[in-house]
């Protein structure tokens, strides 16, 4: 099972990382647009209705050179709380 960490700071996403990053592309979809001025795409939905977004790839990253990312994810299986 390939497994994704994503880290957050301030609303922002600041890295992606993998255990196994090789066939993973990330796509962000922001519906947070008011007030950009960054170029934005209408995304369709299934039920017919459609949003502005921000669309943003990102590269994901091997997460042992940032981040042990096995202790991420042992921390995680474990709860939140690390139990």
């Amino acid at each position: 099972m390939n497994r994704i960490v994503i880290t957050m700071d301030g609303g922002l996403i600041q890295h992606i990382c993998s255990d196994r990053p090789a066939d993973i592309q990330v796509i962000i979809v922001d519906f947070d647009v008011q007030g950009t001025e960054e170029k934005t795409v209408r995304v369709n939905f299934s039920d017919g209705a459609s949003e502005e977004a921000l669309v943003s790839i990102y590269p994901v990253e091997v997460g042992d050179t940032w981040l042990d990312t096995a202790q991420v994810l042992a921390t995680a299986e474990g709860g939140l709380s690390g139990e």
